[in-house]
């Protein structure tokens, strides 16, 4: 298991646990736009442009909330990438990291708004970035996740990100 997975194992229990219904990642809704929010800084973290809301915590010793955020980004990431194969189109999307919880009114903590190429997740649920790179990967065909209970699913549960099941309508 390399060193992201591991990180993984560590921060899925974090995230999880403030989870409830409605809870997780998800796909944009087909002619809505991302809430406006106050950009604090971008920064660009191995190839990815990254924002954060103001608002956004996170960096020890002068490191700032970007840059500590963009370290996770490429921590999710390469756990995405070890199994999925890289995400080229990633380098033309953005991530943006949100002060709350849930990122709309839904209770996403994720979502990927694929006319903007954007990435928006909670600076509380930085293990979300793999299913929203999943929808990066597959496009806006992936809104309904066809397909994912088959694979997607099973694998964020060996990797203990979330539990999909219920929501995405798989058998358990």
């Amino acid at each position: 298991m390399g060193w992201p997975a591991r990180v993984g194992w560590a921060l899925a229990g974090l995230g999880l646990g403030g989870c409830g219904e409605g809870a997780g990642g998800g796909s944009a809704h087909v002619g809505s736009r991302p809430a406006p929010v106050v950009i604090a800084a971008s920064c660009t973290v191995d190839g990815v442009r990254v924002e954060v809301e103001r608002g956004v915590e996170g960096g020890f010793g002068g490191e700032s909330p970007c840059s500590y955020s963009g370290r996770f980004v490429s921590v999710w990431r390469d756990v995405y990438e070890e199994r999925w194969g890289r995400v080229p189109l990633l380098e033309s999307w953005t991530v943006r990291i949100r002060t709350p919880e849930r990122v709309d009114g839904l209770g996403h903590s994720g979502l990927a708004w694929y006319d903007e190429r954007l990435i928006e997740l909670s600076q509380l649920h930085f293990e979300l970035l793999p299913h929203e790179l999943h929808h990066a990967r597959q496009g806006k065909a992936s809104t309904a996740h066809r397909g994912w209970c088959a694979d997607f699913v099973p694998w964020e549960l060996e990797r203990h990100i979330q539990d999909e099941r219920a929501q995405l309508g798989c058998d358990t």
